[in-house]
């Protein structure tokens, strides 16, 4: 049986240059997460970020001709880019 999410954590990826966190727990109870907003406001690069974390690459923009280099953020506060999925029981 799988563990559930706990939590994303996104790092200096597209249009995140520092640190951003989707938390699925509040409390002691799981949460669903729905994308909403208007365009411009970063939807596109959770997604991304999620299709990179599980194939190492990102379809829609190898089609427009971005390549790995796009993946990063051009001037990012965090030190590294990353994708981290935490799952309950995880050690952080």
């Amino acid at each position: 049986m799988s563990k559930p999410l706990r939590k994303i954590t996104i790092a200096g990826f597209r249009g995140i240059p520092g640190t951003f966190e989707l938390d699925f727990k509040k409390g002691n109870s799981s949460r669903s997460l729905v994308l909403y907003g208007r365009n411009g406001t970063g939807k596109s690069t959770i997604t991304d970020a999620c299709e990179w974390f599980h194939s190492g690459r990102i379809d829609g923009l190898g089609r427009r001709g971005a390549g790995e280099g796009a993946y990063s953020h051009r001037d990012p506060i965090a030190k590294n880019t990353f994708v981290r999925f935490t799952f309950e029981g995880d050690l952080e």
